[in-house]
């Protein structure tokens, strides 16, 4: 989607880790490769984002730092508890994929076996190894139903809900 939530973030960072875990699962600590490099810095670029650009951390005051050095803005202790705020984050999500993977490690047997074969998966590959573990593939477009959000919130309200919205004049 091109509007990024804090669960949208998040949840990219667990992806974004999964690689970096897969092979620690698979391959073990000693046998990692430098391939989840760009995977680490990219969880680890969202985390700071999160709290430094976006003000999604709870515990924080909303300032971004955007462009400009985040020593500029925040002091010492700010700063340190941003970093903190942002290497937990990560620390959670790493656990996460780490527990994911672990919960389908059949699943990720197959697809590294497969890998080991092929130089990468097409989609329709990937959909008939996942069909066989019932798991349902969801893209990122389909993933956070912001529509769905709006009906809860709407219904909650006691608001009227239609699925094409007419203006009112």
């Amino acid at each position: 989607p091109d509007i990024m939530t804090k669960n949208l973030f998040y949840a990219d960072i667990v992806y974004s880790l999964g690689g970096l875990e897969a092979e620690k699962l698979i391959f073990g600590q000693d046998n990692m490769s430098n391939g989840g490099g760009s995977d680490l810095r990219r969880a680890t670029t969202n985390a700071a984002a999160m709290v430094k650009t976006y003000g999604m951390a709870d515990h924080m005051h909303q300032i971004s730092v955007e462009g400009l050095s985040p020593n500029a803005i925040y002091n010492k202790d700010s700063n340190q508890s941003a970093e903190d705020w942002a290497m937990e984050l990560v620390k959670t999500a790493q656990e996460e994929a780490q527990q994911i993977l672990q919960d389908n490690k059949a699943l990720l047997l197959e697809i590294a076996h497969y890998l080991s074969i092929y130089p990468s998966i097409v989609e329709e590959d990937l959909r008939k190894i996942t069909d066989k573990y019932n798991i349902k593939v969801r893209t990122k477009d389909n993933y956070y139903g912001y529509k769905d959000m709006i009906k809860e919130t709407m219904t909650k309200m006691g608001l009227a809900y239609s699925e094409i919205p007419t203006p009112s004049v």
